[in-house]
């Protein structure tokens, strides 16, 4: 099984320009494994499956199976207030903090915006800084009542699991799960990583530009229970996957979480809207529906690293891979699509792509649309809309699209010198408010001089 995968990994990173990617595929009580190209392309060290890249945002799901360990001691309930677990945090809106649930973190429907990364040091205190530092933090919308991706929850999560526990969230996952999983290489701290072959990052200033090495190693600590820091291997993934397949039993036999517990993450909490990240989330999943097939996992972001896996429940099946650059969502899409078929007979589901059925009318997209880190100008030109993304708390370059419409209230668009379509899809709530969800975060219309603020 691994030559074949082997040949379609070498072809298929190639054309879509990642420097290094590592594959593992668990399918029918069998492993395999395979790697291409390199690690960093400045000293050219060949990536292997043994390498090990971040799996950014799959540590969620890390930290999901540390609070839910918690559950079922009885030490917490996932409808309990946050604050009940957390006394100091608070928000701008104090009747915010005290309403968020557990749940709510756990299904990104907090309402909190939650795209803040606070550096607040490498000390042991550092989860503790940040929960303090969320108290200038806004709201996007009452808790509950939508989805949108927020990694603030899983941080504060990460400090419930410190406090209950009684050490630090590394050392907790070490003990709970890592530990329990068999031999593995997960790395919890960077200064461990020279002990292993280990994968940097690769971006673009620009689209057009050459790939070149990510100016940052890793993101700040503080930010690591929702994906900033952790290493692993594909394989070490697999191990993680295996246990969920086996109903919470680890390869080594041990109870990591019970059958039940996994079936209550894996169940849908909330639906998102056509074309986002996913069908729905469970208590930290992505969920989706392949050709009728209940397929899971996550993604994973960093500085130019990429992490995709994906579990078939039913189906005993699971994939990992990990990139460090160049186009990373085409090689998954296609790659995927091909093991996936290959293996089970399903796909996964297409991408929303622009079709030419003109729209009415322009107008009612256009304005500015906006949250603490980023704000979304679109306007219309000709027959087609512009969106412009600009950071706002964390400066970047703009970036604008070119949108066409890709179903009722969705459009899509590339950026110039890119093949991956970016989603934009078109709100309103009952109460009447309109919103721009765009990477699975809803970004509310400005209107007259009102800002997201801090103060």
């Amino acid at each position: 099984m691994s030559g074949q995968w082997q040949a379609r990994l070498d072809a298929l990173a190639r054309e879509f320009e990642v420097p290094g990617a590592s594959l593992a595929i668990w399918h029918k009580g069998r492993l395999a494994t395979c790697a291409t190209g390199v690690i960093n392309m400045s000293t050219a060290v060949a990536a292997t499956p043994a390498a090990i890249f971040q799996i950014g945002s799959i540590t969620k799901l890390l930290t999901a199976t540390l609070v839910m360990q918690l559950v079922e001691e009885g030490r917490l309930r996932l409808d309990d207030p946050v604050r009940r677990h957390l006394p100091d945090f608070s928000l701008l809106s104090i009747d915010a903090a005290w309403a968020i649930t557990i749940r709510q973190l756990l299904t990104h429907t907090s309402g909190i915006d939650g795209d803040f990364f606070e550096n607040t040091g490498l000390g042991e205190d550092k989860l503790a800084r940040y929960v303090d530092a969320c108290r200038v933090l806004p709201t996007l919308h009452p808790p509950g009542e939508l989805f949108s991706y927020c990694n603030v929850g899983f941080n504060l999560l990460g400090r419930i699991v410190e406090l209950q526990r009684g050490t630090t969230w590394e050392t907790a996952l070490g003990r709970n799960i890592c530990g329990r999983l068999g031999d593995n290489s997960f790395v919890r701290y960077p200064h461990d990583t020279p002990k292993y072959r280990t994968a940097i990052g690769h971006v673009r200033a620009k689209p057009t530009d050459a790939l070149s090495m990510a100016p940052n190693a890793y993101l700040a600590l503080s930010s690591a229970p929702a994906g900033s820091v952790v290493y692993a291997s594909a394989t070490d993934l697999i191990l993680f996957a295996r246990t969920l397949l086996d109903g919470g039993l680890s390869p080594t036999g041990e109870q990591v979480v019970s059958r039940a517990t996994v079936e209550q993450m894996l169940t849908p909490h909330v639906r998102l809207p056509s074309g986002s990240l996913a069908d729905a989330f469970g208590l930290a999943f992505m969920l989706f529906d392949w050709d009728g097939v209940r397929v899971v996992g996550h993604d994973g972001a960093t500085t130019g690293q990429n992490a995709y896996l994906r579990l078939v429940p039913g189906k005993g099946t699971a994939v990992a891979l990990l990139t460090n650059g160049g186009f990373p969502a085409e090689l998954f899409h296609a790659l995927f699509g091909e093991i996936f078929s290959e293996l089970l007979g399903i796909r996964p589901t297409p991408r929303p792509s622009a079709s030419v059925r003109p729209v009415t009318s322009l107008e009612p997209y256009c304005g500015v649309f906006e949250k603490l880190s980023q704000r979304i100008t679109v306007r219309a030109d000709h027959d087609q809309l512009l969106a412009t993304i600009e950071g706002n708390r964390y400066p970047a370059p703009p970036q604008t699209y070119r949108l066409r419409p890709a179903g009722q209230d969705i459009f899509a668009g590339a950026l110039p010198g890119s093949p991956t379509p970016t989603v934009f899809h078109f709100l309103t709530t009952t109460g009447g408010a309109q919103l721009l969800m765009t990477g699975g975060r809803v970004h509310p219309r400005r209107t007259g001089s009102e800002r997201p603020t801090t103060q």
